[in-house]
């Protein structure tokens, strides 16, 4: 039984050894012209410039970009900033302080509309 398993797994291995030697397909091409190299570029150590600050009375709670807007979310406000001229060019109107909290936790640009979560007064929709 040992001579017959040691038979077979010699006739195995004369038979892979002979089909790598004679077949082409089964070796790695000898070029690799036809297959794009993977290039990984180490992410670059030097800071990118700001190229504009723009500044609010209260701290941002949120940022959102829409097509044609940045949406920003601060304090009981929220702004829409011209992003080619870096310019609060609007207010979303209708947002009164309450007196004991008043903050935008975020804002969400979609579904044609921005979306915006308000400290203990729900959400709020404005269509752009």
């Amino acid at each position: 039984m040992l001579v017959n398993v040691i038979g077979v797994a010699a006739l195995v291995a004369v038979l892979v050894v002979a089909g790598r030697l004679t077949s082409g397909n089964l070796r790695p091409p000898a070029t690799t012209a036809t297959l794009p190299a993977l290039v990984v570029h180490p992410t670059s150590t030097v800071p990118s410039p700001v190229v504009a600050r723009i500044r609010f009375r209260q701290p941002v709670n949120g940022v959102a970009v829409g097509p044609d807007a940045v949406w920003v979310a601060h304090g009981c406000a929220i702004s829409r900033v011209d992003p080619r001229t870096n310019r609060v060019v609007a207010r979303v109107a209708g947002m009164r302080p309450r007196r004991d909290a008043c903050a935008v936790l975020g804002v969400r640009v979609g579904a044609g509309a921005v979306w915006a979560s308000l400290w203990g007064m729900g959400l709020l929709r404005r269509l752009r």
